[in-house]
C-alpha cells in the first residue's frame, strides 16, 4: 500500500473510531438507574431479574444508537418484552419530555420537541 492509500485510511479509520467512542460516551453519560427509578416512581415494575445496562446493550444489538434512535413506544415496547409493566394511561411521550429536561433520558431514544 502507498503512502497516499495508507494516510487515507489511516485518516478514514481514525474518523469512525471517533464517532463509534463518541456515541458510547454519549450513551455511558446517561443514567439508567436514574431513568428506572423515576419508572418505578410513576408505576412500573420490573421483575428482579431485569438488568437495565443489559436491556440498553440489547438495544444497541438491534442496531440502536445515537443515530439510528428507537421511538418512545418501541422502547416501551422493548421493555414490556422483558417483563416491565406499567400504567395503561402512562404517556410516554410527556414521560421523555421530563426526562430529558432532567437530563436523564437515553439519547438513542427519539424525543420530538
Amino acid at each position: 500500500m502507498g503512502q497516499t492509500k495508507f494516510l487515507k485510511f489511516a485518516a478514514v479509520a481514525a474518523t469512525s473510531l471517533f464517532v463509534m467512542m463518541s456515541a458510547a460516551a454519549a450513551q455511558a453519560q446517561f443514567d439508567s438507574k436514574k431513568f428506572f427509578d423515576e419508572l418505578r416512581t410513576r408505576g412500573y415494575s420490573m421483575p428482579a431479574s431485569f438488568d437495565s445496562k443489559q436491556f440498553f446493550e440489547d438495544l444497541r444489538t438491534k442496531g440502536y444508537s445515537d443515530t439510528k434512535k428507537i421511538d418512545a413506544k418501541t422502547f416501551f415496547d422493548e421493555l414490556r418484552t422483558r417483563g416491565v409493566s406499567g400504567p395503561a394511561t402512562f404517556d410516554e411521550k410527556k414521560f421523555f419530555d421530563e426526562m430529558r429536561n432532567l437530563g436523564a433520558a437515553p439519547t438513542m431514544v427519539d424525543m420530538p420537541k
